[in-house]
């Protein structure tokens, strides 16, 4: 008895050549889109953190700037013989510690802090006198520091967000 012969069509053997040609080709595609996807995940992630702290930033504004145009009564400052309309102050205390409220939910991977630039009218003093349809800004700055910056150096990204209210 003899031993069947197998019949090999011809494109068989160039499929075989050309299945070993493209052995490894896997691991270098890997090891080209890894890194890639990789930096485009974690840019994503930085890109979604700075975008939360500027809506942070806005409604820390917002709410010191509504703060600051409440009238505030300053009892130490009302005498017998005061002006009552004198009388209606904003507090400096309370729009940083409304703004502060706020701050706090801040995402940041540095050492950087809040800056609250004076609120309009405020100047110098605990409590500035304000009357009825007075204008007041308030704003703020931060230096939202991304994990890549930190890790690399690098400077960290100013953000700022103001905020407009009238006395009532």
């Amino acid at each position: 008895m003899s031993t069947p012969l197998i019949k090999v069509t011809p494109g068989f053997t160039r499929r075989r050549a050309s299945a070993r040609r493209q052995r490894g080709s896997e691991l270098v595609e890997f090891v080209i889109l890894f890194p890639l996807t990789l930096f485009m995940v974690f840019a994503l992630i930085e890109f979604s953190i700075a975008m939360f702290n500027y809506g942070v930033l806005i409604q820390a504004a917002r709410e010191g700037a509504r703060e600051g145009s409440l009238y505030w009564v300053d009892v130490t400052q009302i005498t017998p013989d005061s002006d009552p309309a004198e009388d209606q102050r904003i507090s400096r205390a309370e729009v940083n510690r409304r703004i502060g409220d706020w701050t706090r939910f801040l995402i940041n991977f540095g050492d950087a802090g809040v800056q609250t630039q004076d609120c309009i009218p405020m100047g110098a003093g605990t409590t500035i006198v304000a009357g009825a349809g007075d204008e007041v800004r308030c704003g703020v700055q931060f230096q939202h520091a991304t994990f890549a910056a930190t890790l690399l150096g690098i400077d960290a990204l100013d953000l700022a967000a103001g905020g407009i209210n009238y006395v009532e």
